[in-house]
């Protein structure tokens, strides 16, 4: 009876450990409050409170500068007046307040902001904004029904050519694209070839052999062209980076770079990664596999022992009982 309580007692401390890990590695459900003001150069047009769960990218109001000395360079962390404290992550981590920076118009340039498809439609009428020339501004994406952009943010280096000013979103259809394949008429081709070659061989027989390879060359044709269009799998659009920094060029592929057939990647192919907290409440799972057993092998062992003990302390004591 004391073996199996401490056995019991034993798989009862595993299964605790295994659920404080759980519970510790658990996803972050917390909901946080992010609001955005003005500041003292500007309003604010859209949404400037919101509540997002944790890593949720969060969407930015559109600021009119209601000063003409002034320009919008972008939001800062309340509480942080120095122009370097300048937001670029703009996910909810935390409950957070985002104000509105300014900078005095210099040499002030303008730049232009685009909001376009990957087909080229304008999905938000372009807004223009100013600057001084050498300025870095980060440009918020705005928010489409439907759509994602490249990216949630956007910053380059501004010159005294406004032609070379512009900030251009991308934006790719949430929903799977479905491409179509159409499959060349492979049968169809073949018959083609059969039809033409059984063609020639009737019209050489018939003392007609181009009439008979026309027809079989036709016959082939339009069995390709009539050839069913099979849909491929939906292709999902990439996620939006966090900020792409337009003064850095895109590198270009290397030839060398080009992947040969066979180690093309499958385009659907995904490498499933599992959290963290999964994978230790698996190892603490196996930990346990292995402690049970050895812990109730040495329970058996000890047991054996005292019940050894126990006959040999009986025996003594019968023997002394018989020389008494």
């Amino acid at each position: 009876m004391k073996k199996l309580a401490k056995l019991v007692s034993v798989l009862l401390l595993v299964v605790l450990m295994a659920s404080l890990c759980g519970s510790a590695f658990a996803q972050d459900t917390s909901i946080y409050k992010i609001r955005f003001y003005p500041g003292n150069q500007g309003t604010l047009s859209g949404s400037t409170e919101g509540n997002y769960h944790y890593n949720d990218p969060v969407v930015r109001p559109t600021v009119n500068v209601t000063d003409s000395r002034f320009y919008f360079k972008g939001f800062r962390e309340a509480g942080m007046d120095n122009s370097t404290y300048l937001a670029t992550d703009f996910y909810a981590k935390r409950d957070m307040d985002y104000v509105a920076a300014y900078g005095m118009m210099s040499t002030a340039v303008q730049y232009t902001v685009n909001f376009v498809s990957n087909t080229g439609a304008t999905l938000y009428p372009s807004q223009t904004y100013y600057g001084n020339v050498g300025d870095r501004p980060v440009v918020a994406y705005r928010y489409v029904e439907g759509y994602q952009p490249q990216a949630y943010s956007l910053i380059k280096t501004l010159t005294a050519n406004s032609a070379d000013n512009v900030f251009t979103f991308t934006y790719q259809p949430t929903a799977p694209i479905t491409n179509t394949v159409i499959v060349p008429g492979g049968g169809g081709g073949a018959a083609a070839g059969g039809a033409a070659a059984g063609g020639a061989a009737a019209g050489a027989a018939a003392g007609n052999a181009a009439a008979g390879a026309n027809a079989g060359a036709n016959a082939g044709a339009n069995a390709g062209a009539n050839a069913p269009a099979v849909p491929a799998a939906p292709v999902a659009p990439a996620a939006p980076e966090e900020i792409i920094d337009l003064d850095v060029p895109l590198a270009a592929p290397s030839p060398s770079a080009t992947p040969t057939p066979a180690t093309t990647p499958t385009p659907n192919a995904r490498r499933v990664a599992l959290p963290a907290w999964l994978i230790l409440l698996l190892l603490v799972g196996l930990a346990g596999l292995i402690t049970i057993p050895i812990v109730y092998l040495l329970f058996l062992r000890n047991g054996k022992k005292e019940d050894d003990g126990d006959q040999t302390s009986s025996g003594g004591n019968d023997s002394d009982s018989g020389e008494t």
